[in-house]
This record gives structure tokens, sequence and C-alpha cells, in this order.
């Protein structure tokens, strides 16, 4: 398990990419060797294209266990462009459940992109 300090230092690296690091850390990556990698690099992984979006998808959602959610469940969802944001589960499907944030804003997500709260585990 990373330190804490390790992951920010992780997210503070220039060449820190939120779906590169979510990637590395499913195939099995520490921290440290993410960071190793990264120093070697001119500049961040962008999983941009479809094929990318792709196989980040399919990889993310193998490492995920199946985990069903039930209303008023602690999750984190994964946000496009902002990254992980903290809500609670107001309705849930097997593929979709709608969350309300903290700010109270209230979206529908793929249960792929949505894990339980770690305080909550």
């Amino acid at each position: 398990m990373a330190t804490v300090s390790a992951l920010v230092a992780a997210q503070a690296h220039p060449n820190f990419d939120a779906d590169d690091f979510l990637y590395l850390q499913s195939i099995g990556w520490t921290v440290d060797d993410i960071v190793a990698r990264w120093n070697t690099e001119s500049g961040p992984c962008r999983w941009n294209t479809a094929g990318a979006k792709a196989k980040l998808a399919s990889v993310l959602h193998a490492a995920l266990p199946m985990v069903q959610f039930a209303a008023h469940d602690r999750v984190e969802v994964k946000v496009a462009l902002v990254g992980w944001r903290p809500a609670t589960v107001k309705v849930a499907s097997v593929n979709y459940v709608t969350v309300v944030f903290d700010d109270g804003t209230t979206e529908t997500v793929a249960t792929k992109w949505v894990v339980p709260l770690a305080s909550s585990l």
C-alpha cells in the first residue's frame, strides 16, 4: 500500500495523468514503479484515442470487483476532466447509478465508474 506522501508526490509529478495512473495501478504497478516510469518519459501519457479509451475501460472494468450499490451508499465517482469525486447513491441498478455529489449536483453514471468510498468499507 502506498503512503499518502507517495500518492501526493505522484499526483504532483509533471507527467501525472489520472487515467494512466489508474491503468498502471490496475495492472499491478506500484506508485514507485509508476513514478520511475514517468521520470523517463518526455510528457504525460494521455488516453485520448478511441482505442486507448477502450483498452483503459476494459482493463479498469476487469480490475474492479463487481459491486452492487444501494441507495444511500457512499461512493467515489470517476468524473471526466475532474477525477474522483465523493457522492451518495440515490438510485442504483446493475449497470447505472444515480448519485448526488456533495455539492448537491446529481448525475447518472455507469457502475464501472463508481467504487465504494474507502472510508465506508
